[in-house]
């Protein structure tokens, strides 16, 4: 969805992963021809890009999506940030960002 490439090809470009970490993010998108550029600086009101949180609810880093002050989680639910960080009592630790250079 970030990138705007099909689901197929996503899912192929992740290869054997089920679970994703950063690296493996970063990998299937270079893959793509569509590098992500990793920053711990972002604004949760604004930015876009696949946010990492933490919080106990989890036993590792949580990927999500972020766009504009609003967070796309793995089940498909759509959250206001605000609201995402406080249910899940999470913390953002970093963010993926597509700069839209191939």
């Amino acid at each position: 969805m970030l990138l705007s490439v099909s689901y197929e090809d996503a899912l192929l470009a992740m290869g054997r992963y089920t679970g994703a970490y950063i690296r493996e993010v970063k990998a299937a998108a270079k893959r793509l021809k569509k590098p992500l550029r990793f920053t711990r600086k972002f604004d949760l009101e604004n930015d876009t890009g696949i946010l990492a949180v933490k919080s106990e609810k989890w036993r590792t880093d949580h990927l999500v999506v972020l766009k504009d002050g609003l967070i796309v989680d793995t089940d498909g639910s759509i959250w206001d940030h605000d609201v995402f960080m406080s249910a899940n009592v999470a913390t953002g630790l970093s963010l993926l960002v597509y700069d839209g250079k191939d």
